[in-house]
């Protein structure tokens, strides 16, 4: 759907793993999206339960 390969998010996800296993992650939110929900939708409701991660998600754009 995204056209991002399997490899790469294995990858990610490895690297990410690692850093937050030494303290040292850019990982903000340990949160799984819903198989029945879309990524906005979470999004949406995430930022309204925690209104500080609008100002991470701008200055990580």
């Amino acid at each position: 759907m995204l056209g991002v390969s399997v490899d790469l998010i294995r990858e990610r996800e490895r690297v990410l793993l690692r850093r937050d296993a030494l303290g040292r992650t850019g990982v903000y939110l340990k949160k799984r999206v819903p198989p029945d929900e879309s990524v906005e939708g979470w999004a949406e409701r995430i930022v309204k339960q925690n209104p500080p991660t609008v100002a991470k998600l701008r200055r990580n754009r």
